[in-house]
């Protein structure tokens, strides 16, 4: 395996998660559309609204790690994983921004019947179950991948 810095490992591992993460979502998304079926009109409004919210804290986080990573890019660091040491920052960055960032609202305090709060559940789960999966799949293809090249 070619040598690579620890800085850049963890970049491109979490670079891959990220990535995975996404495209589980775009293949499955099954469990946010019986969301969106089972959930009434006023609700949707909510969540929609809600999601609306969380999609500004990551658009604040990512600018945040965005500023930062330039900062990083620009000064004067002799290290040679320069633009893994940005990317890791932006990433982790966006990430503890959105997390942080107060929430206004939680969809679960709007759900009314059992079987909502079930499904509401489900998305929650499948989210995170996408990304242990998602970091097993970026661990197992970064650590193999050198095998096959």
């Amino acid at each position: 395996m070619k040598k690579c810095d620890i800085t850049c490992t963890i970049f491109y591992i979490l670079f891959l998660t990220y990535l995975f993460m996404f495209g589980f979502t775009i293949i499955y998304s099954a469990d946010l559309k019986k969301l969106d079926e089972i959930l009434d009109e006023k609700q949707r409004i909510v969540h929609q609204k809600i999601k609306r919210e969380r999609l500004h804290h990551f658009y604040s986080g990512l600018g945040v790690g965005g500023v930062l990573g330039l900062l990083i890019l620009i000064s004067n660091i002799k290290m040679t994983s320069k633009f893994c040491l940005a990317g890791l920052i932006l990433i982790l960055s966006t990430s503890m921004v959105y997390y942080m960032l107060p929430k206004s609202d939680y969809m679960i305090n709007h759900l009314d019947t059992p079987e909502k709060r079930k499904t509401w559940m489900e998305v929650s789960r499948n989210f995170m179950k996408k990304k242990m999966i998602g970091f097993g799949l970026a661990i197992i293809i970064y650590f193999s991948l050198p095998m096959f090249l």
